[in-house]
């Protein structure tokens, strides 16, 4: 049996095009394909979901201050070596709800902000805290939930186009 595809079946050239940023932004893809959000009273958290549901949590910058207000990292002289991480390993498979704790930022709590299913937590903040700091919105994440109702649960974030 002989193959019947044609190459005007397949557009090289349009991969290309849509591919060509990839290997300066390994991870750009995640723009493409990813639906995101950001808190609509807790603005530093962002949630990213992708076509499959899942939702990766994460804070776009340090929460607190010194006088418990919301400040952009990039305005406070945190480095890593001045965070503390802990997280809620014990959870991992268990279900979670807007109010349960994920995590701790210096002693400060990390909400799940959904109802869902607490799939995985970023164990790579344990030895290197400075990813929250550095890349938050990819490899500072705090957690992985499979929301209950992926439609249902985002009544508390906006949609954006970027974090």
């Amino acid at each position: 049996m002989t193959s019947t595809t044609s190459t005007s079946d397949y557009d090289l050239q349009i991969y290309r095009d849509r591919t060509k940023t990839w290997n300066d932004k390994p991870l750009g893809y995640l723009d493409r394909y990813y639906k995101r959000f950001i808190h609509k009273k807790q603005s530093y958290m962002f949630l990213r979901q992708a076509p499959n549901g899942l939702a990766v949590v994460g804070v776009r910058y340090l929460p607190f201050s010194s006088d418990n207000t919301s400040i952009p990292s990039a305005a406070t002289t945190t480095t890593a070596s001045d965070l503390s991480i802990e997280l809620a390993f014990d959870l991992v498979g268990e279900k979670v709800t807007p109010g349960t704790m994920i995590a701790r930022i210096n002693d400060k709590p990390i909400f799940a902000n959904v109802h869902g299913k607490l799939l995985e937590v970023n164990e790579r903040l344990i030895d290197e805290p400075g990813l929250v700091l550095t890349d938050p919105t990819v490899q500072g994440y705090f957690a992985i939930i499979m929301p209950k109702n992926a439609d249902k649960n985002m009544h508390e974030y906006d949609a954006v186009d970027q974090l």
